[in-house]
């Protein structure tokens, strides 16, 4: 596997030659790469991840053959991030991954009652009902005086 969710707030990214999957995560998390071999971690735009191009790109971490790395990638802002190992053909060959960084969104506000109407023709009642799409319907009824 990959990848694999090392606690709620962080993710944990096995970082080695092979194809990864786009990896979704929400704003207040953070990625940990490990490695054990020479590689590297550059940040990158879409069109260097797409072309493996690191001419511009800032150097998160590397590491030399035979030394195991970890590398913990904070704060990152809702939208796409690109990340890419730089030795050798390793990008070429899928060592790079596409990161989704999602913001939390609230839950959806509680409906505003609604004053049903009283009618002397239909019924002796009236009542506050509440109801949506997705709520089962509410209604509170009390006699008329």
């Amino acid at each position: 596997d990959s990848s694999a969710a090392a606690s709620q707030g962080e993710r944990l990214v096995v970082w080695k030659i092979q194809t990864y999957s786009t990896i979704h995560i929400y704003e207040e998390q953070s990625l940990r790469f490990q490695w054990e071999a020479f590689h590297s971690l550059h940040e990158v735009s879409q069109s260097a991840f797409g072309n493996c191009d690191v001419i511009s790109a800032p150097l998160v971490e590397w590491s030399r053959a035979g030394v195991s790395k970890e590398v913990t990638v904070k704060d990152l802002s809702p939208g796409r991030h690109y990340f890419i190992c730089s030795v050798g053909g390793h990008c070429a060959a899928g060592m790079k991954v596409d990161v989704v960084v999602h913001r939390r969104t609230a839950l959806p506000p509680l409906p505003l009652p609604m004053i049903a109407p009283c009618s002397s023709q239909s019924s002796s009642v009236c009542g506050v009902s509440l109801s949506t799409q997705h709520t089962p319907y509410i209604s509170l009824v009390w006699p008329s005086s």
